[in-house]
């Protein structure tokens, strides 16, 4: 009897080594899509010179972040609270945050006027991407859905938009 007991702690054992090995791998593989997805959001914005709309299906820029989504398996959270992403953005100097919540991410636009030299003064713009790390757990997803280990966030260049 006294055996079969510690064949059973054995496997109780062996049963939580393996979930939370699992865990650790399902994490890394969803960070690692988060990150991909800000990447090339980030190039995307710098590609088409800021000029993108993320609430149009119909422009490329939604286009070309959706395909890639949709190619590597990205999963968008719903439950991405665009409150306490935007929430200290307009006290870090940006402008204006909004979130989508089908591609699964935010961004947050700050207006910078840089003078050349001379009269000649440029605007430029630049951006800071929130992707979110998505895990299908309900205990994770309902109780910390906006820690910021959840979230990877990325900033572009400044984007020059226009010379006085």
């Amino acid at each position: 009897m006294r055996d079969a007991f510690g064949g059973l702690l054995n496997i109780g054992i062996i049963v939580v080594f393996m979930t939370i090995v699992s865990g650790y791998l399902a994490f890394n593989v969803s960070y690692a899509k988060a990150f991909k997805v800000k990447n090339k959001i980030i190039s995307t914005i710098e590609n088409y010179n800021a000029k993108c709309d993320f609430n149009n299906p119909e422009n490329d820029c939604y286009k070309d972040v959706s395909e890639y989504e949709h190619t590597i398996g990205y999963q968008a959270n719903i439950n991405l609270s665009e409150d306490a992403i935007c929430e200290g953005a307009s006290s870090s100097g940006f402008n204006s945050c909004a979130c989508n919540r089908t591609l699964g991410f935010c961004w947050i636009e700050a207006d910078k006027d840089k003078h050349e030299g001379g009269n000649t003064t440029v605007s430029y713009k630049s951006y800071r991407i929130v992707t979110q790390v998505y895990i299908d757990l309900p205990i994770i997803n309902r109780l910390l859905p906006n820690l910021s280990i959840f979230q990877v966030t990325g900033d572009t260049k400044d984007i020059p938009v226009e010379i006085k």
